[in-house]
């Protein structure tokens, strides 16, 4: 744990950076006006540039929150309508193109400002494990901040059922992966293989839909090198397993029972 507040510290201070530079190609942060609306006068629809100031909708469909958005390079930071978030886990998962460089800069902020979650920090697609309920991410009203984007979607999503075991997720230098997977009672193991590469850390879990860590494991080497965490699981159901490679070296990470 205490790597992982490390990591997101100091992913938080490039963060602000980023953030700054989107400044300088003319984005100020702007804020929701109406905190914890699903709808307000002013919003705009999806797929069409979205002026300065105005919040891009949220919308909400059974387990699954989409917000998408088209965000010029010169514009404001632009924020989502509300939408609250329960305790537990999520996948959150986003995709962008046409920016500068096909980055996209975005934080998931509560609407008081006492929690943020980092969504994608100068990356182009990919897909994580958010767990609601703690000192970083409070239950809460949230809302998407984009400081870099171009035509983005990111959906929040409470996945109700997943793939069988086992699953394999591969991924190239950087990037995060995650999916639903569905698990019976008895023992589970995770397991990692890196690519031959630079010294790169990564990092896997599993977590049950309450936000629970069954299994995980940080992952280190300079060449290939494969590692391993053995769970339990005691009750059947849907689970979420997520792996993010570091920026110097890509691989796979399988679940399986």
């Amino acid at each position: 744990m205490n790597k992982r507040v490390l990591l997101v510290l100091g992913v938080l201070a490039i963060f602000v950076a980023s953030t700054a530079l989107s400044g300088c190609i003319g984005g100020n942060k702007t804020t929701p006006t109406t905190p914890g609306a699903t709808a307000t006068p002013g919003t705009t629809t999806p797929g069409t540039n979205t002026p300065s100031g105005a919040l891009v909708p949220a919308v909400v469909s059974g387990n699954t929150i989409t917000i998408s958005g088209v965000k010029a390079e010169s514009s404001d930071n632009q924020n989502s309508t509300s939408f609250d978030l329960e305790e537990g886990a999520y996948i959150v998962s986003y995709e962008n193109k046409g920016s500068f460089g096909n980055i996209l800069t975005a934080t998931l902020e509560t609407d008081d400002g006492s929690g943020m979650y980092i969504v994608s920090l100068w990356d182009t697609k990919g897909s994580d494990a958010m767990v609601v309920g703690g000192m970083m991410t409070p239950a809460g009203k949230y809302h998407l901040n984009v400081g870099n984007g171009g035509t983005y979607t990111v959906t929040i999503t409470k996945p109700t059922s997943g793939d069988a075991a086992p699953v394999t997720l591969k991924g190239s230098k950087g990037e995060s992966v995650a999916k639903a997977v569905n698990l019976n009672p008895g023992e589970v193991k995770i397991s990692v293989k890196h690519d031959v590469g630079p010294t790169g850390t990564t990092s896997m879990s599993l977590y049950d839909l309450q936000g629970n860590t069954v299994a995980s494991k940080w992952v280190s080497g300079s060449s290939s090198i494969t590692d391993e965490d053995i769970g339990e699981i005691t009750t059947a159901g849907t689970y979420i397993f997520s792996v993010s490679f570091s920026a110097n070296t890509g691989g796979e990470a399988t679940v399986s029972q």
